[in-house]
């Protein structure tokens, strides 16, 4: 397992309860509160010389937008 060098997390999400319980777990990384993350990946995939390679090592928390859960389609 590669381990984590940074996390980033949605502004939004700062104050929600599993957010503060990862950032507990994950205190002795660097923490970073952005409202656009989009911006961070899009640096990270415009200066690394291996892009996919530190991405993997980013962690980032965001809102997610879909349905968590859905019906199998088969």
């Amino acid at each position: 397992m590669i381990p984590f060098k940074e996390v980033y997390v949605d502004s939004s999400l700062e104050d929600h309860p599993v957010v503060q319980r990862i950032r507990h777990a994950l205190s002795h990384l660097p923490w970073t509160s952005r409202a656009d993350l989009e911006a961070v990946v899009e640096e990270v995939t415009s200066y690394k010389q291996d892009p996919w390679a530190e991405g993997k090592r980013i962690l980032m928390i965001r809102p997610y937008e879909g349905r968590l859960v859905k019906g199998c389609p088969g």
